[in-house]
């Protein structure tokens, strides 16, 4: 199978349209359309149904997004694995959001236990893991590549609308992005707007507003609203909740691993341009 391919598929899958993967990866939407009908070609069978007010993914799809992305990680961990091998040693302290620990644990750990078997990690939860740097962590998971000399993209952060299903049986589902208008609407912090996914900002007016993201979780799956989460905290931390306006609403965002040169040095990151694809001299 056409990595390229395939990555392109899981792209437009994750964005929500031909546009929103372009905007978020940089291709072209006619390389990435030219990339798609090439593997439903391939496969015999369409991927993606396309409709007037948008796009689904058929049964094919979906299964083709859960194994595809399962494929691409074990892809990135066997190119860890023969660029680094055994070379880390010691411990290596990673401090990373709350919002992350599910990442952490589920999918950057085992990569650094393959990538690096010698290697011991300590990891902390904090408000500002990159302003831990060179004090008291050697490497840091944020939503930005700041306060390091060596960044590498570790994962994704996939954000969408969220409600209880109680919730919606009372207030109905909404169907446009005009319909939030008439729910109790949960931000983060200060947030006035949402993304779209065709990256434009939705106004909000905010029924509640909570501080951290688990206490966003605890209010959304106590039906008090309709919140912007994090997919993999919506998948693990409160269940069930059902996905609100998938395709109207959402981001992605690149979730970054920044080390220090110290660090950089012990998993070879200077050397290597898979692990350290951004660097600042």
């Amino acid at each position: 199978m056409d990595l390229r391919a395939l990555r392109a598929f899981v792209a437009v899958a994750d964005a929500g349209s031909l546009a929103g993967a372009a905007g978020q990866t940089g291709i072209p939407r006619s390389t990435l359309r030219r990339r798609l009908r090439s593997l439903e070609k391939s496969l015999g069978q369409p991927l993606i149904a396309r409709r007037g007010d948008g796009q689904q993914l058929t049964p094919a799809g979906l299964l083709l997004k859960t194994r595809g992305e399962e494929l691409l990680r074990d892809y990135r961990y066997a190119i860890l694995d023969a660029r680094h091998g055994a070379s880390a040693e010691g411990w290596l302290r990673l401090a990373h959001p709350g919002v992350l620990s599910a990442f952490v644990g589920g999918d950057l750990l085992p990569q650094l236990s393959r990538a690096a078997p010698g290697l011991r990690v300590e990891a902390f939860v904090c408000d500002e893991p990159t302003e831990h740097l060179g004090e008291d962590a050697d490497a840091a998971l944020s939503l930005t590549a700041q306060g390091a000399l060596h960044h590498h993209p570790v994962g994704e952060l996939a954000l969408a609308l969220f409600a209880d299903p109680d919730y919606l049986s009372r207030r109905g589902d909404p169907k446009t992005i005009d319909d939030l208008g008439q729910h109790a609407l949960l931000a983060l912090g200060d947030a006035n707007a949402w993304p779209g996914v065709d990256e434009a900002e939705i106004p909000i007016v905010p029924a509640l507003r909570c501080s951290n993201h688990a206490t966003l979780a605890y209010a959304v799956g106590a039906g008090l609203g309709i919140g912007l989460l994090p997919a993999l905290l919506a998948d693990t931390f409160i269940e069930p909740v059902f996905p609100v306006l998938p395709g109207l609403v959402g981001a992605t965002r690149p979730i970054w691993l920044s080390l220090t040169p110290d660090a950089a040095q012990r998993l070879n990151a200077s050397e290597s341009p898979g692990l350290a694809e951004t660097t600042h001299p």
